[in-house]
């Protein structure tokens, strides 16, 4: 994996976003509102440092109880670095991590049940706290629905995986190679999710779920305050979450254009005005997607480099002892 790649995508897409900003500037007059995100994206950064770290307490939790406890600080940075890829479909991007985690034991399927993990419990903890509006907003509904639907497929190809390995058989029937071989480490993940369908582990992945993302929407909430806006504290605490199901629901790469989307459309339905909900859009996603994708290549840089190798290397002997 070249470092030029997440490099050169993050310049491009960052490009166009300013592009596109500058164009919905010059029809609506509306970018000097932008000037206030000065002091405030900083300040939501830290937001999201505290809930990444969260997150990879719940990661080096999965790991442990699979028996793959791994050193905190090259953990720490392998995790982050699938960050410089979570502008992607349902952020799948992020097993780019399987580089770094892999050469310090833990292997690719084990790697591949922990993102499913992550991503179940994710979708259900923002189900829940998008719920604290759920009369509110009309799109709940559709959320709740997209969600249940989505664990409740995890949940039977993770009992049921002679379903994939059929499609396996027919990939490899009409020779479909690469597809069969994607669709194999796939099903293999999945199957591995069943080392965590524990009581405890359940509980361990949906509390800490809950704390990540309830600090990324207080972050958003503390934003709408420091923007002025005089908006109810429990229907704005549920704005970002909401949003970020109809980003996942989307389908686009890291929810780019749907997310924004949706936080205006919810920011106006709580009388909001248009030019204070699309800095607010603007605020958290700077502060969030793009912060990550930035915080991700940083790490992955680090890696590459010969004192990231030597890191690894180490882990990788200590691991062997």
């Amino acid at each position: 994996m070249k470092q030029q790649r997440p490099v050169t995508i993050f310049a491009i897409v960052t490009v166009v976003y300013v592009v596109a900003l500058i164009w919905i500037d010059s029809r609506n007059d509306k970018f000097s509102a932008l000037l206030a995100l000065g002091y405030i994206v900083p300040v939501l950064c830290v937001f999201s440092c505290i809930s990444y770290v969260v997150r990879y307490v719940r990661w080096h939790w999965l790991m442990s109880r699979a028996g793959y406890a791994t050193p905190i600080g090259i953990g720490l940075l392998s995790y982050l670095s699938g960050f410089a890829f979570a502008a992607t479909p349902g952020t799948v991007g992020e097993l780019a991590r399987i580089r770094y985690l892999e050469p310090i034991g833990i292997p690719a399927h084990v790697v591949i049940s922990g993102f499913v993990n992550e991503r179940v419990f994710d979708l259900i903890a923002v189900l829940l706290l998008a719920s604290l509006a759920a009369t509110e907003f009309g799109l709940f509904g559709l959320a709740a629905g997209f969600v249940i639907s989505v664990v409740m497929a995890v949940i039977f190809l993770a009992r049921y995986p002679r379903w994939l390995r059929h499609i396996v058989a027919w990939c490899r029937l009409k020779k479909h190679v690469k597809i069969s071989k994607i669709v194999r480490s796939v099903g293999k993940g999945l199957g591995g999710l069943r080392m965590w369908m524990t009581g405890l582990d359940t509980l361990v992945s949906l509390v800490i779920s809950v704390i990540a993302w309830g600090l990324m929407a207080i972050g958003f909430v503390w934003m709408l305050g420091q923007l002025a806006v005089n908006t109810p504290y429990i229907p704005s605490l549920a704005v970002f979450p909401l949003s970020i199901l109809v980003g996942a629901a989307s389908m686009l790469p890291g929810g780019v254009g749907s997310t924004e989307a949706a936080v205006i459309a919810l920011l106006s339905l709580l009388k909001v005005p248009l030019a204070i909900a699309a800095t607010a859009s603007i605020g958290i996603r700077l502060g969030t997607l793009w912060f990550a994708v930035l915080l991700g290549i940083g790490c992955m840089m680090y890696l590459e480099s010969p004192q990231g190798q030597t890191q690894i290397r180490a882990a990788r002997e200590r691991q062997g002892r």
